[in-house]
């Protein structure tokens, strides 16, 4: 028998097995692509290397430049869902969803880094990395870039790149809908009866 909550009409809610959280695997995909792109220069021995952190986190002072800030802008709805239907009696709620991200390149050659990650986001080969990682998430496109000003904690000017990148991804919600797998002993039942 399968366990289900009901709504405020008494209607029965099936139950939820499992849901997919967009915005952290879209923002790891992304973080590991960036990661790919310039693992040349964060490998290096020069002092500071390049580091890559994610924007809006707090207690987190910013690391020395040059560095990388990934912060989610927005999600937003593309197509309308779509439900798979599973042996066991389970259903697939998906939803096509586009997950923007604004990507912030600081410090000396933050041009430059913004113009190599937008190159290769924006090419096939972004998309055969994303193919490859296995990580079911796809490059949609990455606006143009913006010089914004920045000054640092000792009054400096510093340079910094954002564009903004966006990924297109599924919302999964597998739910268990209760529905018959196999029929059991059928009967026949006159509900006609006469007295």
């Amino acid at each position: 028998m399968v366990s289900c909550d009901r709504d405020a009409a008494g209607q029965v809610l099936p139950d939820l097995l499992d849901s997919r959280d967009i915005e952290r695997d879209a923002q790891t995909a992304l973080m590991r692509f960036l990661s790919w792109v310039f693992a040349q220069e964060m490998a290096e021995e020069a002092t500071p290397r390049l580091s890559i952190i994610l924007g809006q986190e707090n207690r987190n002072s910013l690391p020395p430049f040059p560095f990388i800030v990934v912060t989610p802008l927005m999600s937003e709805r593309l197509a309308t869902n779509e439900r798979r239907y599973h042996a066991d009696g389970a259903e697939t709620i998906l939803q096509e969803t586009r997950i923007s991200f604004q990507v912030d390149f600081y410090g000396e050659c933050a041009l430059r880094r913004m113009t190599r990650f937008s190159t290769l986001f924006r090419d096939e080969i972004g998309c055969q990395w994303f193919v490859q990682d296995g990580c079911d998430i796809h490059p949609l496109y990455a606006e143009n870039r913006r010089q914004l000003p920045f000054v640092s904690d000792s009054q400096q000017w510093v340079d910094r790149w954002t564009i903004s990148a966006s990924l297109q991804l599924d919302q999964k919600i597998k739910i268990n809908t209760g529905s018959a797998i196999t029929v059991g002993d059928v009967g026949i039942v006159c509900v006609d009866r006469s007295a």
